[in-house]
């Protein structure tokens, strides 16, 4: 089970909040007394409070991200009578639609990131054919939550081909009871791909507010993006969902996860955000299921590193193992922390930023050895890319601290991959991202009733204070801790990680 952490802890500031119970709760006080003249030479890691932010399921595709619409690049398979998913039909019936894949796209990604006939559907743009004048054709979406007063931008990125031209090109937000809440009509000329926006405020909150892009002359629109998003956001992100990142202390942001660093590539996040091609999970069901198995590339590692700095945590970088080459990953490292003078640290400087990164935390993929990650299933060839990765990257920085992840926590067959996979990697990496999960934490759990509701909130909120204690308590999160000699048992007996390293606990679970 691949479990947000993030957006779990963020729920449960939420709960917090607006707990029922919490009027008729009697709270007890104690006095407690410190001694601060009692001092101990016991360090707390400021890496303790870790999290995960992977673009998985609703964390950052309407979650984190501020992007109001639903597969706004047009990914994946059309629906019956040719629209893109998520997406109707404006206007008659005649009207052809059609997803194009790859051929004449707008969006792309960088270099050659084609596995197989499925990632055609991640580059697709939207063929609407007029058949005949003075009629409306076009798509739209609806079921979009705006507030009132806040301003919002809308926006298009199209190009045109017919008779009658230049094309009439009209953007509609509407709300849900006929009300236009901004509407406008662009010219657009035959040729190139045109961008088309407008800014619109609502006087009212609406939840089913709708977004419709239309012409009526006879003609062929092609359509390569669209967006919505509030005017006020940080690098695409919703500020309120940030702030209270900040709020919960996160000192160390693990990116971009989790499963999805299986499919990310970093290099198409140095283009704008319109440009950056949806990227299709290897387990789409699982990864994503709330986007029809897609992530639409909102975040890339500029905007990353601006959130780090903006809530005070240290960046730690998950690669891509299975499709970045060695040399793709040293790349990707000194872009992030190579000085100006570097042909990547120079790129990083072109984009505004001179100042290296600075990202010492990088893990060697995630999870190998697991049916749900693509690639590297055996600890040899996984310790054998990983190996090669680390000989490349050192030649960048040598500072680097790397993790190892693969299948050694309780419940699986560890063997093989403490022996086979870890050993080998033991002269370049000194940390283990230890991964365990109990799949059914919210068994049991009751809403229905008052009672189970107090215990139910008491024992989710009340998980990460006993993440870890020796004795088989639920954890929750991504932990960090100092782990001098500590000795993990598995099938192959006992291992020990060696002295002033750090096991990375993640997921939810229990130690037995």
């Amino acid at each position: 089970m691949k479990t947000n952490k993030i957006f779990l802890g963020l729920l449960v500031l939420g709960v917090l909040t607006v707990n029922p119970l919490a009027a008729q709760k009697t709270v007890q006080q104690s006095a407690q007394k410190i001694d601060l003249g009692k001092m101990t030479d016991t360090k707390i890691e400021e890496t303790l409070f870790g999290h995960n932010l992977e673009h998985c399921r609703s964390a950052v595709n309407q979650g984190l991200s501020a992007q109001l619409l639903r597969n706004r690049k047009f990914a994946g398979k059309p629906a019956r009578f040719g629209e893109p998913a998520e997406w109707y039909r404006v206007g008659a019936a005649n009207t052809f639609i059609a997803l194009v894949a790859v051929r004449g796209a707008y969006v792309k990604h960088i270099g050659n990131t084609w596995k197989n006939f499925l990632s055609n559907n991640e580059i697709n743009s939207v063929v609407i054919q007029n058949p005949q004048p003075n009629q409306k054709a076009g798509i739209g979406q609806k079921g979009l939550t705006l507030k009132g007063g806040a301003a919002y931008t809308a926006k298009f990125i199209a190009k045109v081909r017919g008779d009658e031209l230049p094309l009439n090109v009209t953007l509609t937000v509407a709300g849900s009871g006929g009300k236009i809440h901004g509407e406008k009509t662009f010219s657009l000329e035959a040729g190139n791909w045109q961008t088309c926006e407008f800014s619109v405020t609502p006087q009212n909150d609406d939840t089913n507010a709708s977004f419709e892009i239309s012409f009526s002359q006879q003609a062929e629109l092609r359509l390569g993006v669209a967006s919505l998003l509030p005017t006020d956001n940080f690098h695409g992100m919703r500020k309120d969902v940030v702030a209270l990142m900040k709020e919960i202390g996160i000192s160390l942001l693990r990116w971009p996860g989790g499963n999805f660093s299986g499919e990310y590539r970093w290099k198409d996040g140095l283009l704008n955000v319109d440009e950056r091609a949806p990227l299709l999970a290897y387990t789409p069901v699982e990864s994503q299921p709330h986007s029809g198995g897609y992530d639409f590339q909102e975040i890339g590692i500029d905007d990353f590193i601006a959130l780090c700095f903006e809530i005070g945590a240290k960046s730690y970088l998950t690669i891509n193992l299975a499709w970045d080459t060695p040399e793709e990953a040293a790349q990707w490292v000194e872009y992030c922390n190579g000085s100006k003078d570097t042909e990547w640290g120079k790129k990083r400087a072109e984009r505004g930023n001179p100042e290296p990164y600075n990202v010492k935390y990088w893990s060697l993929g995630n999870e190998f050895g697991y049916s749900h990650m693509e690639g590297l299933n055996t600890p040899e060839d996984y310790a054998k890319k990983a190996n090669s990765c680390v000989e490349a990257i050192k030649k960048v920085d040598p500072s680097i601290i790397f993790f190892s992840s693969g299948p050694y926590g309780p419940g699986w067959n560890s063997a093989d991959w403490t022996t086979k996979g870890l050993a080998p990697m033991a002269k370049y990496v000194s940390y283990l991202s230890f991964h365990a999960y109990q799949s059914d934490f919210f068994n049991g759990v009751d809403f229905a009733t008052a009672k189970g509701l107090k215990e139910s909130y008491e024992r989710v909120t009340g998980t990460p204070a006993g993440w870890l204690d020796g004795s088989g308590t639920i954890f929750h999160g991504s932990k960090f801790i100092q782990a001098d000699g500590l000795t993990v048992k598995n099938a192959a007996g006992e291992f020990v990680i060696p002295p002033r390293s750090i096991l990375q606990i993640e997921g939810e679970g229990k130690f037995n």
